[in-house]
């Protein structure tokens, strides 16, 4: 089993024009085992979100890819769902490419989409908060 906890907070901005807003999201990040987590890669995110003006305190679930290790992929990509304020489903897509010589930026910055349907209503950009959220992190991970 893995188990650790990520809070990403920048801003989203919508889609045709408006400025942009604030935006948080906190998940548990959970493999039932590590071996094929270490294996595949992949996780099951749950946890929460805001959205100024699109989602309060959210609910939200879906996976995590992270391969920054792959020199075939050297990516960690987020894919998750939540519900809209107004009760639409929103489906949010993001990756962080990970370059070695730009490690810093790369693993610690999210560029992402915000997706109702097909129709792309925003686009995002989060931050892992190095100098306030490193330790919480860190003594978040579980293994057994």
């Amino acid at each position: 089993m893995l188990r650790f906890d990520e809070t990403m907070a920048g801003s989203w901005t919508p889609t045709g024009g408006g400025s942009p807003r604030p935006l948080r999201f906190s998940v548990e990040v959970s493999a039932p085992s590590l071996r094929e987590h270490l294996r595949t890669g992949r996780a099951g995110l749950r946890g929460v979100i805001d959205a100024d003006g699109l989602a309060t305190q959210a609910p939200l679930t879906g996976t995590i890819l992270i391969r920054p290790l792959d020199p075939r992929q050297r990516r960690i990509r987020y894919e998750f769902e939540f519900p809209a304020d107004d009760g639409r489903a929103v489906r949010f897509e993001g990756q962080k490419d990970i370059r070695w010589l730009a490690a810093r930026r790369t693993w610690t910055t999210l560029p992402g989409a915000l997706w109702h349907g097909s129709d792309q209503i925003g686009t995002s950009e989060t931050r892992f908060d190095l100098a306030h959220d490193s330790v919480r992190f860190a003594r978040s991970f579980r293994f057994w």
